[in-house]
């Protein structure tokens, strides 16, 4: 990681720069660094501490809470790795340039662009799937994971007919999660 990046990381991690290098640093990477499980009270890794001043500054970031969903699954905390999931792919379905101008748009990690409906969908399917594998089939939260899934793809098939026909690809992730929650018992959408 590049020291002039390193040091805004530590002296100003609310700043937009601070995001922007966080951003570059995780498309050139950076979660390559990511470190396994670590034993109870170890320090954190050195991508766990550049990554968590900025992504604790900037909560409404869906590409800091999916990393650091990854961060926390990856240091054994599964449960809290899921809140993180969770609210990147609400974060991710937020709205969608061209879909829903009023909603602010979601700009790539790289920064070149922002999100369309079918890269939101991949990053929202790809958050819920990264919760959900952290889960044993009979868990309790596996019926709130889908339920949440269910909600957060009611929302975007909503946000696209309201433009014209939903896509395919939508359309078949809202009917894949439809029997998922089928396949759970006593699991109704929410």
């Amino acid at each position: 990681f590049r020291s002039v990046g390193k040091h805004l990381l530590q002296t100003e991690p609310a700043s937009p720069q601070a995001l922007r290098e966080v951003h570059t640093y995780l498309a050139e990477g950076g979660a390559l660094c990511r470190a396994g499980r670590r034993p109870k009270g170890a320090p954190p890794s050195p991508h766990a501490a550049l990554l968590h001043p900025v992504q604790m500054n900037h909560p409404s970031d869906p590409w800091l809470q999916e990393e650091w969903g990854e961060v926390l699954a990856a240091d054994g905390r599964p449960q809290d790795s899921v809140i993180h999931y969770k609210a990147a792919a609400i974060l991710f379905a937020g709205g969608s340039v061209g879909v829903e101008a009023a909603l602010p748009p979601v700009p790539t990690l790289d920064g070149t662009g922002h999100l369309g409906l079918q890269q939101r969908l991949e990053a929202v399917q790809r958050c819920y799937a990264s919760a959900l594998r952290l889960q044993r089939p009979s868990s309790p939260s596996l019926c709130g994971i889908l339920q949440a899934q269910h909600a957060t793809l009611v929302y975007l098939v909503t946000r696209a007919a309201e433009h014209g026909n939903p896509p395919p690809s939508l359309t078949a992730a809202h009917q894949q999660c439809l029997r998922d929650l089928a396949d759970v018992p006593g699991c109704r959408p929410a």
